[in-house]
């Protein structure tokens, strides 16, 4: 359960900030939209000659899972981006949802790298507790999960993460970019 945003003793907030709820598109729709597509014509085609008289329940499973995948999970990002607080304290990074932490990381001086998008509007910022342990010990699943945090597919990874637990750093996704510069200063500073 996600607990309440309270500062720490001794801690100062440096730093507040949002995502841009607008900008759903991001790398790793290179991918989904059209394994989306993909699966949603496969699962209509298997219907409709009648692959699911044997199991209809994995039918539907199929045909709900193929167009979230293609349509619902665009809602679903933007929702959870109209939702989220970036917050940058003088000990943590941290990630809010309704006034609720729903990730936290500790970070070292200097740990905060800004990765600009193609398009130069947006910017990610990443905070690393510590940045070369942090790449030596990230699982094969972990280097790659950073495509799918901001795609809309975040709740199969939460799915996962708490089964296996956490993996590698915690990331401030489609921020704009003077904003993103400011935050990486002000990390840098601390």
């Amino acid at each position: 359960m996600a607990a309440p945003y309270v500062l720490q003793a001794g801690e100062t907030e440096t730093w507040t900030g949002r995502p841009a709820a607008r900008r759903l598109f991001g790398a790793a729709d290179v991918f989904l939209i059209p394994l989306g597509i993909f699966f949603s014509v496969f699962s209509i085609v298997w219907v409709t000659l009648g692959g699911w008289s044997d199991n209809p329940f994995s039918a539907a499973l199929l045909i709900a899972f193929s167009f979230y995948l293609l349509i619902g999970r665009f809602p679903v990002k933007y929702l959870t981006k109209r939702a989220s607080t970036y917050k940058l304290t003088s000990d943590r990074a941290l990630v809010l949802r309704r006034g609720k932490i729903v990730a936290e990381q500790d970070f070292a001086l200097g740990s905060a790298q800004l990765i600009e998008s193609l398009s130069r509007k947006y910017a990610t910022v990443t905070f690393d507790a510590d940045p070369v342990e942090g790449v030596l010990q990230m699982s094969i699943i972990g280097k790659y999960n950073w495509l799918y945090e901001n795609s809309g597919m975040d709740i199969f990874l939460t799915i996962v993460r708490r089964l296996i637990g956490g993996w590698g750093p915690l990331r401030f996704f489609d921020l704009p970019l003077e904003e993103a510069k400011l935050l990486t200063a002000a990390a840098h500073s601390l």
